[in-house]
């Protein structure tokens, strides 16, 4: 992945962020989201991250389930890197792997 898309996708990982929070405060009232995969999956695809990625058959299902292997591998590796560059790094390498360990 070329440095400038995955600027791109880490750009728009930080938007998806900032939109849910928004979505949690303004429509849930403050509670956190448990289907917040899903929410992730839908904004994202909407706002073009299968193209972004070269996939652009990405189904949300399987999207929702990838952020959900990045989120613990994330939370079990603690890199040193924010979480948005960690799911950007993994997502270019393989959009749509199923759940596994990261």
């Amino acid at each position: 992945m070329t440095s400038a898309n995955q600027s791109a996708i880490v750009a728009l990982l930080e938007a998806v962020e900032t939109a849910h929070g928004t979505y949690e405060t303004n429509e849930l009232g403050g509670v956190r989201d448990e289907a917040w995969p899903q929410w992730y999956a839908s904004y994202l695809l909407t706002h073009g991250l299968a193209e972004r990625l070269g996939a652009p058959d990405l189904a949300p299902e399987r999207l929702a389930s990838r952020l959900v292997q990045l989120d613990a591998g994330f939370c079990r590796a603690q890199p040193a890197i924010p979480w948005t560059t960690f799911y950007a790094e993994r997502l270019a390498s393989d959009p749509g792997q199923d759940p596994a360990p990261v």
